[in-house]
């Protein structure tokens, strides 16, 4: 078969391969992109226990924000895309402390909405209940006696 018999297949395959390509290249990209805005917008904006509100100057009738207790920890809804190592590194908590706070046992298992205790600061720790004195015992301790030596 002579070239000038082949270049209209030739033609023909190079636009048929670019519409794929193409068409492939879209498709991934409109796939992937709302995907990735929608785990953007759904993860909060980490709170700490310990930050300030700023009270704008200009509004002089605003009521002062009132703090969030110390001992309520901040939640996550997992949505479609999240693992426990994205959250914890989105929080700056380890695996393990959400696992504990959450009473889970493998990190692999989580499920769309479902609410998770990040403990933002580690896990509280429980304090030990104050020392009780012991009080001395009833008897008290008599010396032994000696046994005298015999010449």
């Amino acid at each position: 078969m002579s070239f000038r018999r082949m270049l209209p297949f030739i033609l023909l395959n190079i636009v048929v391969s670019a519409v794929v390509v193409l068409a492939i290249l879209l498709w991934w990209e409109n796939r992937r992109t709302p995907a990735a805005e929608m785990v953007a917008e759904s993860l909060p904006t980490p709170t700490l226990p310990n930050a300030t509100a700023v009270v704008n100057p200009a509004a002089p009738n605003s009521a002062e924000p009132t703090a969030e207790p110390e001992d309520k920890l901040p939640s996550h809804t997992v949505v479609a895309g999240d693992t426990l190592g994205n959250i914890s590194t989105f929080y700056d908590v380890s695996i393990e402390d959400i696992m504990a706070a959450n009473g889970m046992t493998d990190p692999n298992v989580i499920s769309v909405g479902q609410q998770l205790i990040i403990p933002v600061g580690g896990l509280p720790t429980a304090t030990p209940p104050p020392p009780t004195e012991t009080p001395p015992p009833d008897i008290i301790p008599t010396p032994i006696p000696t046994v005298a030596e015999s010449d």
